[in-house]
Order: structure tokens, then C-alpha cells, then sequence
């Protein structure tokens, strides 16, 4: 793969991509799949910073802009090789996708796209609903994380808090950067999307407002 073109802008490096490493993330982004596949062909723009930090200086910054299909409640139960309800426990520490888990060039000029942090994050399993697995803990891989001084964000990612409670639609990792590092993990369908805070009163709270959680169990296919 190709470097990442770039421009500088003072202390900023803007990327202009139409899509960044998501085209490559079967099941953690979903793009240009057509009506089929999530029930629509409705896309929001998402963002993504990578912030590089080059000896003493104020550090770096590649933004690129993603598309990302609006997937349905329908959609994900369908999709999904996993569903559980369960509660944050954990992040684990933020690593890069390198073999030594290190920064994987000093210049983000020689970035590629299948350059990414990631955090695993651990989530004590309450309720399996589709696919029972043997684990009492899953472990979800977000593309998000800190590690020195090197941050990367993206605002259509699922984020966590510890003691939160969560409805997850989660795939197993098929991305040849990500899918051997580490220990057994998952991505979370549609990203930001197949992720709900559930509420003591039966609430499911996501991206595309509040639902029942008895409205989605019933969605699932048997």
C-alpha cells in the first residue's frame, strides 16, 4: 500500500480521503455496500485524527473523513456473529498495530493507512444473545487510543466508560492488520452504531436515539 498523501500546513498535515482505512474494515465500518446489505444507502460523514508527535515539536495532526453507512436495528441483529449484553470492566493499554506494539515510523509522512492505535477493551459478559460463547468476558477492539504521546481519535467510533452497561452487535476481526495482534477480539458492527447504553428503566440509548430493550431482543433472529 501506498503513502498516505499529504499536504502541511503549519503544524497540521491534512489528509483529504474519501475513505481511510475503513474501506478495508468488513464489518467495523460499513461502505458503499449498497441497499442489500444495511437497508439503505444513507451515509454521515465521520472524522478521524491522528496526532504525531516528532521530537520536541507541538506534534502533527492527519485528519481524514470517512463515509459510513447508516445501519438499521434490523440490520445488525442479522449481521452480527455475536450480541451480548454485558458491562464495561476495562480498558486495556493502547498499542500500535506493530509487531513490537511501537510507533511504526518517526515522520507521519510515511504513514499508511493500515497504520492505527488500538485499545481492547474488556467487557464482563451478563446475557449472551446470539451465539453463546464459553467466555464470561469478551474483549471489543475500538481504533481509537493514547499511546506516548501519540493520540488517535474518530467521532464515529463506539466509546465506553467503566460500569457502563451495553447492548453489543459485534463481528470477529477479519482485518489482515488487526486480526492476529493480540488476544481473541471483536469489532463492533457499524462502528458507534452497534453500540447502546441500556438504562435501569428498559431504555437502549445509541447514535440513532432511544429504543426499548425488549423491542430489540425481539429483533433477533432465532
Amino acid at each position: 500500500m501506498g503513502k498516505i498523501p499529504i499536504q502541511k500546513l503549519k503544524n497540521t498535515v491534512i489528509i483529504l480521503l474519501s475513505v481511510y482505512l475503513a474501506i478495508s474494515l468488513s464489518g467495523c465500518l460499513i461502505l458503499n455496500s449498497g441497499t442489500d446489505s444495511a437497508g439503505n444507502s444513507e451515509f454521515f460523514e465521520g472524522h478521524r485524527e491522528l496526532t504525531i508527535h516528532e521530537n520536541e515539536s507541538e506534534g502533527l495532526t492527519a485528519h481524514s473523513y470517512p463515509e459510513i453507512e447508516y445501519v438499521s436495528y434490523d440490520y445488525l441483529p442479522k449481521k452480527s456473529d455475536v450480541i451480548i449484553i454485558g458491562t464495561m470492566k476495562e480498558f486495556l493499554p493502547s498499542k500500535w498495530n506493530t509487531a513490537d506494539v511501537k510507533r511504526p515510523h518517526d515522520s507521519i509522512e510515511d504513514f499508511e493507512s493500515n497504520d492505527v492505535i488500538y485499545t481492547d477493551v474488556v467487557i464482563t459478559v451478563n446475557e449472551y444473545l446470539k451465539n453463546q460463547l464459553d467466555e464470561d468476558e469478551v474483549i471489543v477492539r475500538i481504533l481509537t487510543g493514547t499511546v506516548d504521546n501519540d493520540v488517535s481519535t474518530a467521532d464515529y467510533e463506539a466509546s465506553f466508560q467503566p460500569g457502563e452497561n451495553v447492548l453489543l452487535y459485534l463481528v470477529e476481526d477479519d482485518w489482515k492488520y488487526t486480526k492476529d495482534i493480540g488476544p481473541k477480539h471483536y469489532f463492533v458492527l457499524g462502528s458507534m452504531q452497534g453500540k447502546l447504553t441500556l438504562k435501569d428503566d428498559g431504555t437502549a440509548v445509541g447514535p440513532h436515539g432511544n429504543i426499548s430493550l425488549s423491542t430489540l431482543v425481539e429483533m433477533i433472529p432465532d
